[in-house]
């Protein structure tokens, strides 16, 4: 058990410091208060850690007064801080898990449009060959009436080489 010699407490923590840590008349009975002090005190030096008690938090630093062998203790009730991180750590996560959504969706439209693009090359491919392997003349003309496709057969059946005719009137 150990007698504190002083104890400076904000307003706002000393309210519920003082029962919170089992104090009475500079007397501690806290368990773990006590071995930080015995800590302390044995390698007369300071610890800054926190501790939770009756589900407040508090900011504690005992601090060894080398000049008059004592140990000084400054408390401050952090459970408004504390509350206000653990609601930005929850909004957090709750906005990873809507990115991480959004990224599985995403990851699926891109395979998909990869499907899809290897679906229409591959298409496309075999209709290109279709043109130009076909026993008919397949030519092809725009909008701008310019000739866009010559298919071997059309070479074959005009005289005309793709190369003359390809966008020509």
């Amino acid at each position: 058990l150990f007698i504190i010699d002083s104890i400076y407490i904000n307003a706002a923590s000393s309210i519920n410091f003082l029962l919170d840590f089992k104090m009475k008349k500079n007397k501690l009975t806290d368990r773990v208060l006590n071995r930080y002090f015995k800590k302390v005190k044995e390698n007369r030096n300071s610890e800054t850690f926190i501790q939770v008690r009756n589900k407040r938090h508090y900011s504690l630093t005992l601090v060894y007064v080398k000049e008059f062998n004592y140990t000084n203790i400054y408390a401050s009730d952090i459970s408004n801080f504390i509350n206000q991180v653990n609601e930005k750590e929850k909004s957090l996560e709750e906005k990873s898990d809507k990115l991480l959504i959004s990224n599985v969706k995403l990851e699926k439209n891109i395979y998909e449009m990869n499907k899809l693009r290897t679906a229409s090359e591959v298409v496309a491919k075999e209709l290109r060959q279709f043109i130009e392997t076909a026993n008919a003349p397949i030519f092809g003309i725009n909008s701008k009436g310019r000739v866009n496709e010559w298919n071997q057969t059309s070479e074959k059946i005009t005289g005309f080489k793709k190369e003359e005719v390809l966008g020509k009137d």
